[in-house]
C-alpha cells in the first residue's frame, strides 16, 4: 500500500552533501562507523517517520509519498528545499572583547550564541571576529538514501514506536501493550525507575497517543517488579546457621 499522508512509517536513511559526496547524517551503525560520525550516545535504530508530522524536513515527506513497504529511493533536495539558501545578512562582526569579557576564546569552527542566536564563528583576527548565523546547510545539496523497512497497519504496533521514540531505553520487547474500549494498559520493566526525567518523557508519550491514536481516553502504566525471595531467604537461613556453626566450633574447642 502506497504511502500517504498519517502514515507510520519506519525507515533507514543516509543523508549526504551532494558536491563533497560526505555523509553527515544516518541511523545505520554501519553507515555511521564507516563515515567516522559514530557517536555512542546515539540509538542506531529504524526510525520512525510520521507523515505530515516533519520529524523530517518537510519536502523529503512529501517525496517518501506513494513509495511502498521495501522500496529504496535516492532523493535530491537543492538548497530551497533543504536548508534555504546562504544569507550574506547573517554573517555579522563583532569585536574580539565581547567574547573575552565572557570567558570565551574564539577560534574558527566554534559555535557561539550572541544575542539569542547560535552560529559558527568563520574568521578571527585584528580584533575582531566574524561570526555566520546561517544554518550549517544553508546552500547546500542534500542526497537522502532512504529504504521503506514497513508502514505499520497494527495499532498496538504503532502504540509501541511512540513509547520507544520517548523512552528509548526500554527495549520494544519489553513494552506489553493492551487495549480495552478507550482503556491503554501499558506493562514496562522496573528499569523505567532508572531513566532520568521520566516523567517528563511519558508526558510526551501521552500527548502523541493524544494526537494519534484518537480512541484511548485512558492510560494506565503498570511496572512490573520481579521480588527474588528466594535468594534473600536462602541468605537469611545461611545468616542464621552461622552463628550456631561458630557456636558448636566453640563448644569443641573447650572439651
Amino acid at each position: 500500500m502506497p504511502i500517504k499522508d498519517g502514515d507510520f512509517v519506519l525507515v533507514n536513511y543516509v543523508m549526504r552533501i551532494k558536491d563533497q559526496n560526505k555523509v553527515i547524517d544516518t541511523n545505520i551503525r554501519e553507515e555511521a562507523e564507516k563515515a567516522g560520525i559514530f557517536d555512542g550516545k546515539t540509538r542506531y535504530e529504524p526510525l520512525l517517520v510520521i507523515i505530515g508530522e516533519g520529524i523530517l524536513l518537510k519536502s523529503l515527506e512529501e517525496k517518501l509519498k506513494g513509495l511502498e513497504k521495501g522500496d529504496e529511493k535516492e532523493i535530491e533536495l537543492p538548497p530551497a528545499e533543504a536548508f534555504g539558501t546562504r544569507d550574506p545578512n547573517k554573517i555579522k562582526v563583532y569585536s574580539a572583547k565581547e567574547f573575552s569579557m565572557r570567558g570565551i576564546i574564539p577560534r574558527p569552527g566554534l559555535e557561539v550564541e550572541v544575542g539569542g542566536r547560535r552560529g559558527t564563528v568563520i574568521s578571527v583576527g585584528g580584533g575582531r571576529v566574524i561570526v555566520d548565523f546561517n544554518h550549517p546547510l544553508a546552500g547546500k545539496t542534500l542526497m537522502y538514501s532512504v529504504k521503506i523497512l514497513d508502514i505499520l497497519e497494527d495499532e498496538e504496533r504503532k502504540i509501541i514506536e511512540l513509547f520507544h521514540r520517548w523512552v528509548g531505553r526500554i527495549p520494544k520487547e519489553e513494552i506489553e501493550v493492551t487495549k480495552e474500549d478507550s482503556v491503554l494498559t501499558l506493562k514496562l520493566p522496573e528499569t523505567l525507575f532508572f531513566i532520568d526525567r521520566v516523567g517528563l518523557l511519558i508526558r510526551g508519550f501521552q500527548r502523541d497517543i493524544l494526537k494519534y491514536i484518537p480512541s484511548i481516553d485512558t492510560i494506565r502504566f503498570v511496572e512490573t517488579i520481579t521480588l527474588k525471595k528466594k535468594e534473600k531467604e536462602k541468605k537469611e537461613v545461611s545468616e542464621e546457621l552461622q552463628p550456631q556453626q561458630e557456636q558448636a566450633a566453640g563448644h569443641e574447642d573447650k572439651e
